[in-house]
């Protein structure tokens, strides 16, 4: 891994799929797209750990608040060209650069765009833009960052920006309600397993990606809202994540799925551990005449 340290930006290349992230031979779990968008939020600390009253314990304190990942057209089309050996071996081999640029920090909250391209090609294959939250561990409540993180993450240093990142249409910020007619909605429950616990001992944000994931493959499986077949005959076009609750190891938490009333494309989930929404999350598909056929 090669990593590259800019001011107020990093750059890091990965070859980060293996054989395990490749659902039915086809496409990427969404679940590895966010593990290495966090290889990249990760390496972010290396300009904070540089800078004054600043260090491990800190880290840990931030907490990623709301994300969304725009899943480009570009990321699919390896896996559907005529290809010998199979398409998969390509999307394994494919060798990443993941871009993160931060933006000025705004007393306890820090907004990132990250983009992710493919080396050969040089082509965007997702972007991202995140909000994070520096939080008290004893109160669970924001507090400021440190002042030498404010003085060096200012509007004058954060100049380095993503434009996709920025022309992104941003959704699921605030929470949203589940509709009151149950016959609508689809409800999955799931156990937090040990891989999907982070140093904070408690779930990661690539966690919910996978809980939602599963719950809609099921929803299809049981032919809800007039789908049929398997969930990864269908290409994710966004993710959009609001992180509300904890949920730790071994918790039992229930996942309600229902598909947005405007448009048939986006499903809309609420992630719960009894009566406490966990994580909401919005899943968009890309039209399937705009899918396959446009990316040839």
């Amino acid at each position: 891994m090669e990593v590259k340290v800019g001011d107020t930006h990093v750059e890091v290349t990965i070859k980060h799929f293996h054989y395990g992230d490749i659902i039915g031979g086809k496409q990427i779990s969404p679940y590895s797209i966010l593990k290495a968008i966090e290889v990249g939020n990760s390496a972010v600390h290396l300009i904070n750990r540089t800078l004054p009253v600043y260090g491990d314990e800190a880290i840990r304190s931030v907490f990623l608040k709301w994300q969304q990942i725009q899943i480009l057209p570009e990321f699919y089309k390896n896996k559907i060209e005529p290809s010998s050996p199979p398409s998969y071996i390509d999307l394994v081999n494919r060798q990443m650069k993941v871009r993160v640029c931060s933006l000025p920090i705004r007393n306890s909250s820090q907004m990132r765009e990250v983009m992710v391209f493919d080396l050969k090609s040089e082509s965007p294959l997702f972007i991202a833009t995140a909000l994070s939250v520096n939080v008290d561990t004893t109160t669970r409540r924001p507090k400021p960052f440190p002042q030498s993180l404010k003085d060096h993450y200012t509007a004058e240093k954060c100049q380095k920006r993503i434009k996709l990142s920025q022309e992104m249409k941003l959704r699921g910020q605030s929470l949203f309600a589940c509709p009151p007619n149950e016959d609508g909605i689809f409800v999955n429950e799931y156990q937090i397993n040990i891989r999907q616990i982070d140093v904070n001992n408690h779930a990661n944000q690539a966690a919910y990606a996978e809980i939602c994931y599963n719950c809609l493959g099921e929803a299809f499986a049981n032919s809800a809202f007039g789908k049929t077949g398997l969930i990864f005959h269908h290409e994710i076009s966004r993710m959009s994540f609001l992180y509300l609750n904890e949920a730790n190891y071994m918790d039992k938490i229930i996942t309600f799925v229902w598909q947005d009333g405007a448009n048939p494309l986006i499903y809309k989930f609420h992630v719960k551990k009894g009566s406490v929404i966990v994580c909401q999350v919005e899943i968009e598909l890309f039209a399937q005449e705009n899918s396959r056929k446009s990316h040839l």
